[in-house]
């Protein structure tokens, strides 16, 4: 809300002519207070009631002492938080996302960075299947998972109890070689990873 500009009063003006100015001003500034916040006169003035975030376009920018809270557009609105120094964002409400049946792909992520990613894939006619952690045919709309932060790939057969699987994690590269002791076998994966450095 813009206050009114309420020039000083001459010697010869009365207070009626800049009255109105000023109590327009009053009512500007108590509108303004009372967004998200509890109002004047009230038990607990001045504390909040929510917070509303309006949309960014771009991540906020931090300097060595601060962190950042903000909404921003990932697909819907999402809040984010970016860490000091302009370092990492994470978006803290990502609500995760599934695909398919009840146990089929999906992904999530936690306030902290962690993020885990499920699905259910099989060998394909081998005994041994390279995945890349940010596969978007077997992960739509995941946040992507850097180089060198994936630190868990488990295995769990599905219905062959009899085979064993093993999971190697390359890190660097953002591949789990999945390689089971016979061919053609299906298995759930579920690979995490933190979004921070």
């Amino acid at each position: 809300m813009t206050l009114n500009d309420v020039p000083l009063a001459l010697i010869t003006q009365n207070l009626a002519n800049t009255q109105n100015s000023i109590r327009q001003n009053f009512i500007s500034i108590n509108d303004s207070f009372e967004w998200d916040h509890q109002g004047y006169n009230l038990t607990d003035t001045g504390r909040h009631k929510k917070v509303t975030f309006l949309q960014q376009a771009a991540d906020a920018t931090t300097g060595s002492t601060q962190l950042a809270l903000y909404n921003k557009l990932a697909t819907n609105n999402n809040l984010f938080l970016r860490f000091a120094n302009n370092g990492d964002v994470i978006n803290i409400t990502f609500q995760g996302s599934t695909q398919g049946p009840l146990g089929g792909n999906g992904s999530t992520v936690f306030p902290s960075g962690i993020i885990h990613k499920w699905a259910t894939l099989s060998t394909d006619g081998t005994s041994s299947r390279v995945i890349n952690v940010n596969d978007g045919a077997i992960w739509p709309g995941s946040p992507t998972i850097p180089a060198n932060r994936t630190f868990s790939a488990q295995l769990t057969s599905v219905a062959n109890s009899h085979v064993t699987y093993l999971a190697g994690i390359n890190s660097a590269a953002q591949t789990v070689t999945v390689t089971t002791s016979s061919a053609s076998r299906q298995f759930t994966i579920l690979i995490i990873a933190s979004l921070r450095s």
